[in-house]
């Protein structure tokens, strides 16, 4: 949660960021999903360290370095008792793009999500609904950022 990804993915001051955990997230997922952070490269002068297909998932441009993102991947497991049962019953056609099949695995929200936050301009009516809604689902309190739109230099 920081200044530019508000900008980014976001027009809205009625929006909450989730906060979680890396092992938070590693638990709610299932053994079978692979993840890991992002490295974050200048593809102008740096290479892949190897030709693994993982390699090409797990590293981004630079420019996005303020992401700090954590990436999970889901490769269907080859035997049932590697989870190639669940991997199958938790695919879904895509409803925007019929025909892509989309994997979205079973997650408790109670374990994963560790923090809300709300925009730095969130309205108080915005955010006595969001509280609400949090204390009612057992969600921690959320908390307004700390970020401000306007950086100041």
């Amino acid at each position: 949660e920081n200044h530019a990804m508000w900008g980014c993915y976001t027009k809205q001051p009625e929006s909450v960021a989730i906060t979680t955990t890396y092992a938070a997230l590693r638990a709610s997922l299932p053994p079978y999903i692979d993840m890991g952070t992002v490295r974050y490269i200048d593809y102008a002068s740096d290479r892949l360290p190897t030709m693994n297909m993982f390699e090409y998932i797990m590293h981004k441009d630079s420019y996005y370095e303020f992401e700090s993102e954590v990436r999970a991947v889901a490769f269907p497991p080859a035997v049932d008792e590697l989870g190639r049962a669940d991997f199958l019953a938790n695919r879904f056609e895509s409803e925007s793009d019929p025909g892509l099949q989309v994997f979205a695995p079973a997650v408790d929200p109670a374990r994963l999500i560790k923090g809300v936050v709300l925009h730095p301009e969130a309205s108080s009516a915005f955010e006595a609904e969001i509280t609400a809604l949090c204390l009612s689902k057992g969600f921690p309190r959320p908390e307004r950022s700390r970020r401000n739109q306007t950086p100041v230099f």
